[in-house]
């Protein structure tokens, strides 16, 4: 039996991409767990090779735009322990302004929808509305996140010959189809990511931001927004020395006059960071992440 419990592909989705922050909250997620991190600038064409140097009895295919709650990990890692015949395990993602993404959870084309594509008359048919799940449990899924998805690899090693009708499309959904032909069951978590994917920016002319931190924060946040958002009508603190995160979550009604959201990290933890974005229920919102640790403003969307 190895002694790394994790292995984990970091995918940059660019060459260039700057991963600190993605690496400094995968390390948050990771602690106390045997693990191993190796981040993969040419994965495609060359993952089966890469897997198989891996030590990790799980490995974890994830990419540079995901950044992960402290507790998303651990829970999925749990949730491989208690089921052997589980494939591929993905995650809810939460897109840049807090809308959950269908993209989660997908399912391969039936023999129906093939022929409404092939004949044109796909647009004619109205796509059915999949209701988001908010139980604990995992539900089944074909196709479970691509940019996170956990697996066990001697599963893997099981099903990794085995014949996909989807062998031109990408890895992780010819995988996905391998593990369901194996016997094993792809499963969809609802645990919180957020995907930094390229959905427009949202730059109010005259942005009115809340920044939810300690007082000691304000100054180096207010430093450092206004040179991205130089318009400021004004900047407010919600200072958590004074009001817990989760009583700004609770009171979103009060969020309304806002534009802008700043969040300092870590004293607002990622978790509860995914919370308040989510429980939100205006969407047009611009969110920022202040990591204190590295003096670093994250914008949500690219």
């Amino acid at each position: 039996m190895t002694d790394v419990k994790l292995s984990i592909l970091l995918i940059p989705a660019s060459g260039n991409e700057d991963t600190v922050f993605t690496k400094d909250t995968l390390q948050a997620a990771i602690a106390g767990l045997d693990s191993e991190i190796h981040v993969v600038n040419d994965f495609r064409g060359k993952e089966e090779e890469i897997i198989d140097s891996l030590q990790g009895e799980y490995i974890l295919c994830m990419s540079s735009r995901i950044i992960v709650g402290e507790d998303t990990i651990r829970t999925a890692c749990f949730f491989l322990d208690e089921h052997p015949e589980a494939g591929l395990v993905g995650v809810k993602m939460l897109n840049g302004r807090g809308a959950f993404l269908p993209e989660s959870k997908q399912h391969f084309p039936s023999s129906w929808k093939k022929m409404l594509h092939k004949s044109g008359m796909a647009a004619l048919v109205p796509t059915p509305v999949e209701k988001e799940e908010h139980s604990n449990a995992g539900s089944i899924c074909e196709i479970p996140s691509t940019p996170f998805y956990l697996f066990r690899k001697a599963n893997l090693e099981k099903v990794k010959a085995l014949e996909t009708a989807y062998a031109k499309a990408s890895y992780e959904i010819a995988l996905a189809d391998r593990m369901r032909a194996g016997g094993f069951i792809n499963y969809y978590l609802p645990e919180r990511v957020l995907y930094i994917k390229e959905i427009p920016a949202l730059r109010p002319a005259k942005p009115r931001t809340l920044v939810l931190g300690f007082e000691r924060d304000i100054d180096a946040v207010r430093k450092e927004i206004t040179k991205r958002l130089p318009e400021q009508e004004f900047i407010n603190l919600w200072d958590l020395s004074e009001n817990r995160v989760l009583d700004a979550i609770c009171r979103t009604n009060k969020m309304k006059q806002f534009t802008t959201i700043v969040f300092v990290y870590p004293v607002v933890r990622m978790e509860q960071i995914l919370l308040f974005m989510e429980r939100m229920p205006e969407k047009a919102l611009a969110y920022y992440i202040y990591h204190t640790g590295k003096e670093l403003l994250i914008a949500t969307t690219v």
